[in-house]
Formats: structure tokens, sequence, C-alpha cells
């Protein structure tokens, strides 16, 4: 949504991480099944995923959503949503790869090939694919309505309405079929033929939202406002927990200028996502038209720029421009038309507007955000840095905000601060497996290989099919020397994508490296060491104290190690004692294996030895 968005035509999608124009965000619900506790669990997750959807939340949704996916994984629409949410969480590798695994383990069925070709996003593939579906079945009504969503992809109007049409005639009772044909016909310049199949859907499933949006979206287009108020008042009343229902009735009464109505709509959106800037950019604005800040004609082509945004930004840019000669200090146009003259290339004038729009609201986190967002972008990250910092300071719990000032502070090399801020993001979602990782990715940087495997594998307890994470965890288990591990976490990558010629070259290095341990430790009287050296005498009395309490040595060494092999948790490697200094083979002489010697001195400082073989 914009901060003063337009009404517009939903359909099932989930809302991608990034806050910048207006999206649609709807996930169809049905009744709950009686057919199986497991069913019925499946559909309580999936409705308590859709509530965090709905709230902005949806890194909290992902671990209740994959949940309902894996207890019905027939049900294909927890499928989508799952596949939907996925992918908008940035997952969509591992989509594809997680839905590829289940189509070869079953390539005849109908259900599996239809979930992969939808989970490639790719129109040729997923063509092709659902054409195979309809052959094996061809009263595969999801199959048939694929193909008539590849059609209106491609551009293929009036194939689309024949697809949904034959959908149809297998189940006439697919109200979201009725919509898709109806968004089609709606495409196709066909506005009665809309209206038709969207009274239809709501005749059939009169407690869907989606066809009354819909129909109140045509509504206003059409410059029936008092209608399109009716029909989205309707809306809400179907979806009382739906934000952009309050968001789009709101605008309607915005354009009525009932403002009081609108803010109140507004209000409502926020109840829901109090986090939503962009549902508080809209009631701000709304409240500057009714104080007389803001000239009501602005919205004329200010509505216009925002429908114009996706199709044509190029005309976009035209009309913000058009607002801003009516509306010179309105800074979320100078912040939208900063966006879009990024996205078009034109990187200077975007630049520019943005900093205007920063300008003219300093305290408006959106603006300050997409400001450092777009500088972190172009690696100046110092500026970026001091607008995301002010970002926060604005609003603490923006997790986008805190999770951007991490990155930033990574690429500043200032891996403490980034760890601390990946952290701070985690207290506001902990069960987010993207920051997870990006944590895991801090404190590798750092030479924290313990924290970053463990960060690393909380990711994939969160989300088991997320490749990056288990790739980056195999990379952090290599430097750290826990060959064995890495060759077993290597497996699940394996078995995903066999004979992969990269996962190939890692195995040998891996299997490799671990012989060539095995080999050291065959070597008689060898013993493999971790050590810990320090120069400062505090230092030395706070580890003697540590490991007297029972601390692991590997996380001491991390924390207060200066030698080089911090990185590795303190380890050496294999060594003849007889080869070490003679205060130090001393200590080793008689050293039993997970023993650990006291401070000893060496020169400027002092060494603890752990024999870990």
């Amino acid at each position: 949504m914009t901060p003063a968005g337009a009404v517009v035509i939903v359909r099932p999608a989930v809302t991608p991480r990034p806050q910048l124009l207006l999206v649609a965000l709807a996930l169809l619900l049905a009744p709950l099944s009686a057919r199986a506790d497991e069913q019925q669990e499946a559909e309580r997750a999936w409705r308590q995923a859709a509530s965090l959807i709905e709230q902005g939340l949806q890194g909290a949704a992902m671990e209740p959503m994959r949940r309902a996916m894996e207890l019905a994984p027939d049900d294909i629409r927890i499928q989508c949503d799952y596949q939907d949410l996925m992918k908008a969480q940035g997952y969509a590798i591992d989509v594809i790869e997680e839905y590829r695994a289940r189509k070869s383990r079953s390539p005849d069925d109908a259900d599996a090939l239809y979930l992969y070709g939808r989970a490639t996003g790719d129109p040729a593939i997923a063509g092709e694919v659902f054409a195979r579906a309809v052959e094996l079945d061809p009263g595969h009504v999801w199959a048939v309505q694929g193909l008539g969503g590849v059609a209106a992809v491609e551009g293929r109007l009036d194939d689309a309405v024949a697809q949904y049409q034959a959908a149809l005639a297998i189940d006439p009772s697919r109200a979201d079929v009725h919509n898709k044909l109806a968004g089609v016909h709606f495409a196709r310049g066909d506005t009665e033929a809309a209206k038709a199949a969207w009274t239809e859907a709501q005749r059939l499933a009169p407690d869907d939202y989606h066809a009354w949006m819909n129909m109140g979206a045509v509504l206003s287009m059409e410059g029936d406002l008092e209608g399109a108020a009716e029909l989205l008042a309707e809306a809400v009343a179907r979806a009382p927990g739906n934000p952009l229902a309050y968001v789009n009735l709101g605008y309607v009464l915005f354009k009525l200028q009932r403002y009081d109505d609108a803010l109140a709509n507004f209000a409502a959106a926020l109840a829901i996502n109090p986090r939503d800037r962009k549902v508080a950019g809209s009631r701000d604005l709304v409240i500057e038209v009714r104080d007389g800040k803001i000239p009501f004609e602005a919205f004329a082509p200010y509505e216009k720029a925002l429908a114009a945004t996706a199709t044509d930004p190029n005309q976009a840019i035209q009309h913000f421009r058009e607002v801003l000669l009516l509306a010179p200090d309105f800074a979320v146009a100078h912040m939208n038309l900063g966006l879009l003259l990024f996205a078009v290339g034109d990187v200077d004038d975007g630049l520019a507007s943005l900093r205007k729009a920063a300008e003219l609201a300093p305290d408006d986190v959106a603006a300050r955000y997409n400001l450092g967002f777009v500088l972190m972008g172009r690696q100046e990250l110092p500026e970026a840095a001091d607008h995301l910092e002010a970002a926060v300071a604005l609003d603490p719990g923006d997790v986008d905000a805190v999770s951007a000032l991490a990155l930033v502070h990574l690429g500043l090399g200032q891996t403490d601060r980034s760890e601390r801020m990946y952290r701070k993001a985690l207290d506001l979602q902990p069960r987010d497996p993207v920051l997870w990782l990006q944590l895991s990715s801090a404190q590798a940087a750092g030479d924290l290989l313990g924290e970053a495997a463990d960060s690393a594998r909380e990711a994939l307890s969160i989300a088991p099919g997320f490749t990056s994470a288990r790739v980056q965890l195999v990379a952090i288990l290599r430097q750290d020397r826990r060959f064995d591990e890495a060759l077993k976490e290597l497996e699940p990558l394996e078995e995903m994508a066999p004979e992969h010629p990269e996962l190939a070259a890692q195995r040998a290095a891996l299997e490799a490296a671990l012989a060539s341990l095995e080999e050291a430790a065959a070597v008689p009287g060898q013993v493999r060491l971790s050590r810990i050296y320090v120069t400062d005498e505090q230092v030395r009395d706070e580890v003697v104290a540590a490991l007297a309490a029972g601390q692991a040595f590997d996380r001491l060494a991390r924390r207060h190690g200066e030698g080089a092999e911090r990185a590795r948790a303190g380890d050496i490697g294999f060594l003849q004692p007889t080869d070490l200094r003679p205060e130090l083979a001393s200590a080793v002489a008689d050293l039993e294996v997970d023993q650990v010697t006291g401070a000893i001195p060496v020169g400027g400082g002092w060494v603890f030895l752990h024999r870990t073989r």
C-alpha cells in the first residue's frame, strides 16, 4: 500500500518484504474440514499464518504455514499459500527445489505437477507442466485454471477466458476461478462481463471479500464512488481482520471528501497492523488535506500516478511531477517519484527526490528508511547509516529498518554492531529464518564461527528447506575445520541436486581435508590442541574464572583469543608435544583428552591449552 493508496483489484497473494508501493494482500480462507484431526490442525495453523500475515508479520507466519503445509500435503490451497509466503520472504529458489523434488518422487501425480509448475513462476515451464497434469487428469481443475493464468500472464486473454471457462465447466462452484475470470474480462475491457463474474463469485462465496472488493474497485474507477463505498463496506464486513479492506474503503471515502469517515477506516487498518507505515502515511495525508495543507485537487494526478506505477513507470513519473506542481511540499509524492526514477535508471534525480522527501519530512520513518536503503544499495554506507539510524530512532520496532542498519554496519566492517542490530531485529521477529541467516553472516565475518553455525542451524530449524542457510552452514563448518559435520550437512543438498558439480567439488574438498586430519591423528605421539593466547592480565583472569565456571573452551577462544586461531575456536591442529616450547611441552605431556591447562606464561602473555584428541 502507498501512503494514500488507490483502490485496487485484489488477488490471493502475500505482501512482500519491501515497503514501497501498493500491493494487494489476501489469503483465501476456507471452512475447517472435519475429515481428520490432522486436517483440522492444518486449517488452524493456516488461519494463524493468515492472521499474522495480515498484521504484517510474515516472518512469524512461516512456522505455522509450514506446519499447515506438512500436515495437509494434499491440500492445494494451503500448498499454494505456503509457496506465496516463502517466495515473499525470499525463498523462491528453495520453493522451486522443494516442489521439484516432490514432482521427481511422483512424476505422474497431477497435484505434484501443478504445484511444481506454479512454484517455478516461469510461464513457459508452468504451461508445459500444467498441460501434462491435464493430460494425466483432464478433470484437474487446478491445472486447467493454471493454464488460464499462464495465458493471462502472456497476454493471451481470449485463451485465458477459454481456460477459466473450462475450469468452471469442471467445477462451477469455484468462486476463486470466477474472480480470475472477472479480472481477465476487465483487462479485455469487458466491464459488464467482469461484473457478472464477480456477482457470481459473490453468490457462490458470499463470505469471501475478494469479489466485493474487486467490484468496489471497478465502480470507483468508473466514478461511482457511492456504489463503490457500499460494496467496499460489504468487503469490510466480510473481512474485519483484513487491513486492505479498510484501506480501500478509506480511500473511496477520502475521494468523497468524507475525511473523518476515511480516517476512521485508516485507524481500523492500523489497529490490525500498527507497524504499517504506508497506512499511517495515508492517514496523515488525509489529515493534511482536511486541514488545507495540501490541495485536494492534487490527488487526481496522484491517483493516476499510482495506477500507472506498475504498468507504465514513465507515465507515473509524469503524473507525480504534476502532483508536485500543485503540492510542492508533498513529501510522499517526492518519495514515490524518487523510487520510480531509480527504477527507470535515473539515479541522480531519484536520489534528489528522496533527499527532498527526507528534508520535508525528517521525522517520517518511510522517507528516512527509503533514502537509507537506496544509499546502501549505492554503497554510500556512512550516509545510509545516518538515515537508517534516524529511522530506527523514530520507530525502534521497525524490523526492516533495524535489519537494514545491521547490514550497513556489516558493510562498514562493524561486525559487533551488526550482530547487535540483528539480535535486536530477532527480538522483534524471533522466528524469521532470514534474520537468523543474516546474523550468521555477521558472526562469521567477526570470526565467531561457532555462533555463526548455531545461527544457521536455527534458521534451518525454522525453515528446513532453506537451501541458502544450509549452503552457508556447510561453508562455516568447513572454515571451522568441522569437516565431518560439514559432510553431514552437505547430504541434503546433494539429495536435492544430485550430481551438481559444485556440490561434488565441495564433497571432494571436505573428504580430502578430513582424510588429512585422520592421517595426522594416526601419527604416533601426535595430539590435537586448541589455544587461547592473551596479553592482558585482566583478560587472563577472566578466562581463568570462566574455565573454572565450566564455560566452553572454544567459545572463550573466539571471544578472548588474540592469535589467528581465534577464528577456528583456538584449534591449532595436530602436533608433537616435543615440538612445543619447553614450558608448553611439559604442560601438555600429561594432559588427557578434554583436559585444559591453566594460564602458562609465555613471553609477554599467557597461553591456555586444551587437548581435543
